[in-house]
């Protein structure tokens, strides 16, 4: 017979190998944005995204620019709560003039969701999957949302354990999008196209800046 001891040990080795299990709305991940980027990877290191005023803001010299983190424990139930605060550079409606989220997961080769709002139009606004099957189904909720250059605006993403996917901007349904299989997260990415006319060479002022981060573990359902 085992000793308890070792009965104990056994029950102990199995939890340990066990999925982390999250409650909807526990808190995963913050960010103020108001010490260093050590939490946080750009896309290309030599042109590193630049914290000002509470606000992560790109260089503006690479036209797709990404600055994400891994530093939260990987979600596997398919359900995230992402809120962030942006403010565009530049009040141009159009849909070169945009930022993007993702949520992807590096173990199952990068799949993942993305979101994506332009200025003050609804072309390149939408929910997409990120080399899935293209299977999602979606719709623009409301008239195209005029982005101020002056101040910031909420922006909510979430999807449920169902698959159902919405955006909200400034506390209004904006993007509703349903389907995809994939369920695990391990990374968060902030995006913004740094667009440039041709035959500009100087720095874009279509620059996106994002400030509060918060991903909590999603809802069962919408």
């Amino acid at each position: 017979m085992k000793s308890l001891s070792t009965v104990s040990l056994c029950i102990l080795t199995t939890l340990a190998l066990l999925p982390t299990l999250h409650a909807a709305d526990e808190v995963l991940f913050t960010e103020d944005f108001q010490g260093d980027l050590a939490a946080w990877s750009p896309l290309k290191s030599g042109e590193p995204w630049t914290v000002e005023g509470g606000a992560v803001v790109a260089s503006g010299n690479v036209i797709f620019d990404m600055l994400e983190t891994r530093t939260f424990t990987p979600i596997t139930n398919g359900a995230f709560d992402l809120t962030v605060e942006v403010k565009f550079e530049s009040a141009i409606k159009s849909p070169n003039n945009r930022f993007f989220l993702r949520m992807r997961d590096s173990e199952t080769g990068n799949q993942g969701y993305e979101a994506v709002v332009s200025q003050g139009t609804g072309g390149n606004t939408l929910l997409t999957e990120i080399k899935g099957d293209k299977s999602l189904t979606q719709k623009l909720e409301t008239q195209a949302f005029v982005f101020p250059t002056e101040d910031f605006v909420k922006i909510r993403w979430v999807r449920d354990q169902q698959g159902t996917m919405q955006l909200f901007v400034d506390g209004t349904l904006y993007l509703q999008a349903q389907g995809g299989t994939q369920s695990s997260f391990n990374k968060l990415v902030l995006g913004t196209r740094a667009y440039q006319p041709e035959g500009e060479t100087s720095t874009s002022a279509m620059r996106h800046f994002f400030r509060n981060v918060e991903l909590k573990v999603g809802p069962d359902a919408l």
